[in-house]
C-alpha cells in the first residue's frame, strides 16, 4: 500500500482520460490550480495526520504572499474537497485524504521542497 496511486491506474478504455485512474483525475485537478494553490497543496502533504488552519499556513508559508492570502486559499482548497475538514471541538482540523497526500508527495518531491517542507512543518 506504499504507493497507492499505482494500485489505481487502470480504468474503462471508452472514458475521459481524467476518469481512466485515480492519478489521472488527481492530475487533472491539479492542473486546474492555480501555482500558489498547487504549491501549498504539496506542502501540506508533509503532514502525517490532521493539521489546524494555523499549521497549515505555517506550513505552506511563502514569503511572497501573506499569512491571510495562504489561509484564504487553504480553505479554498477545503471548498474545492481537496482537503477535508473535520469539526473536533473548539477548533476544526484539516486533512488531506490519503490519495490526495501521496499524490500531493510526489509534486512536492518533484519540486524540490521536500526537506524545507518537511523542516518547516517540524518546527
Amino acid at each position: 500500500m506504499d504507493d497507492c496511486l499505482r494500485l489505481l491506474t487502470f480504468g474503462y478504455r471508452t472514458a475521459p482520460p481524467r476518469h481512466q485512474s485515480m492519478h489521472a483525475t488527481l492530475e487533472w485537478g491539479y492542473r486546474l490550480l492555480s501555482q500558489l494553490e498547487q504549491s501549498i497543496l504539496s506542502r501540506l502533504s508533509v503532514f502525517p495526520a490532521s493539521f489546524t488552519l494555523r499549521e497549515a499556513a505555517t506550513a505552506a508559508a511563502d514569503p511572497r504572499h501573506s499569512e491571510r492570502e495562504i489561509s484564504d486559499k487553504v480553505l479554498g482548497l477545503v471548498a474545492k474537497s481537496l482537503i477535508m475538514a473535520d469539526p473536533q471541538g473548539a477548533e476544526v482540523r484539516l486533512r488531506l485524504p490519503e490519495t490526495t497526500r501521496s499524490y500531493a508527495r510526489t509534486k512536492l518531491a518533484e519540486s524540490g521542497e521536500r526537506d524545507t517542507s518537511c523542516r518547516r512543518q517540524a518546527a
